[in-house]
């Protein structure tokens, strides 16, 4: 015989009122985005204006990072974006290792090519403390690069996005 269990909220037992919840299963999901155009000639990493912070729930999950950006490369046909996360001050990877660029340039003299980077990553950040997660950009090699669209666009294209996730152990 099958039986039903209807509830409107679960409420821990102790007074930290947090349920365990089963491996594998959200616990939080946070999302941000921008839009503002950065640009540099630096072959050093600076924000890129996308960040998200995260209190974990517990001291053992994981949180799945999705970041998204738009790039585009001038001056140089050896231009290229480098990309890096970080949780709080942490090098947590790069981004740009991990994941293909799709520019969208025709190579020779051509100096001009944009594309995006999306790149997943599983981090244990270990601590219920308040963190927080953003990209940095540089330049490989030589040229100019443009993260992101500019401040007054709206298309969908061109934002950077972060989205991170709260994975139960």
């Amino acid at each position: 015989m099958a039986s039903i269990l209807k509830t409107d909220k679960i409420e821990g037992v102790t007074a930290s009122g947090t349920v365990q919840m089963p491996a594998g299963m959200v616990i939080q999901t946070l999302e941000n985005f921008d839009y503002t155009r950065s640009t540099s000639t630096s072959t050093s990493y600076a924000d890129t204006g996308l960040s998200q912070a995260i209190t974990p729930k517990f001291s053992t999950s994981k949180i799945l990072v999705i970041v998204k950006h738009m790039f585009e490369t001038s001056g140089s046909i050896h231009s290229k974006a480098q990309v890096k996360l970080l949780r709080d001050s942490t090098d947590v990877c790069y981004l740009d290792t991990m994941i293909g660029y799709a520019y969208n340039a025709n190579y020779g003299t051509d100096t001009y090519s944009s594309g995006n980077c999306v790149g997943f990553v599983l981090d244990s950040p270990s601590t219920t403390s308040q963190i927080t997660y953003k990209t940095q950009y540089a330049v490989g090699y030589e040229g100019t690069v443009n993260v992101n669209g500019d401040d007054s666009s709206s298309y969908e294209r061109s934002r950077g996005s972060i989205v991170l996730m709260e994975i139960a152990q």
